[in-house]
């Protein structure tokens, strides 16, 4: 979940200038609405309070858009602590379940070398292996070879 928020880390900055600006266009509204003399400062600070549940105390009538920002300031905030405390949370996750993994190798590069290495586990009749290999080009020729000769054993596996 996380690793799919992270190639939209754009969107948290973008959702709080989204916010900031229609709270402040929304409270400039509130006071076009209540006769009051409107100013942008002063909406723009009360829409900075939106962001920790102070709506700034107005009363109804309320224009539309100061309506959707009471609502999506918060949830903004909202998401910002679980995202910060979930993820150290699960990344220990993480690391506690790397810890019952059983009869698996990690080949990082693949290297001629390391080819030999895999196709030796594979063919070990003794026990299954998983087999992790970390390789920066996916279209690596020998990824394909060891995808057929894993087919070829029915007792290994290559990832």
């Amino acid at each position: 979940m996380l690793g799919a928020l992270r190639k939209y880390n754009w969107l948290f900055p973008v959702l709080i200038l989204f916010s900031l600006a229609l709270g402040t266009i929304g409270f400039y509204q509130y006071a076009i609405l209540h006769g009051t003399t409107p100013d942008v400062l002063s909406s723009l600070y009360l829409s900075l309070q939106l962001f920790v549940l102070n709506s700034g105390g107005v009363d109804d009538p309320l224009p539309l858009i100061l309506e959707i920002t009471r609502f999506l300031a918060p949830a903004v905030t909202a998401s910002g602590i679980f995202f910060v405390i979930w993820e150290p949370f699960y990344q220990n996750y993480l690391l506690f379940k790397i810890r019952f993994w059983k009869n698996h190798i990690v080949v990082c590069g693949l290297s001629k070398k390391a080819e030999l290495l895999i196709l030796n586990f594979l063919e070990q009749e003794k026990e299954k292996f998983q087999v992790i290999l970390i390789e920066p080009n996916a279209e690596h020729s020998g990824i394909s070879h060891l995808k057929k000769k894993r087919s070829d054993h029915s007792t290994g596996q290559c990832h």
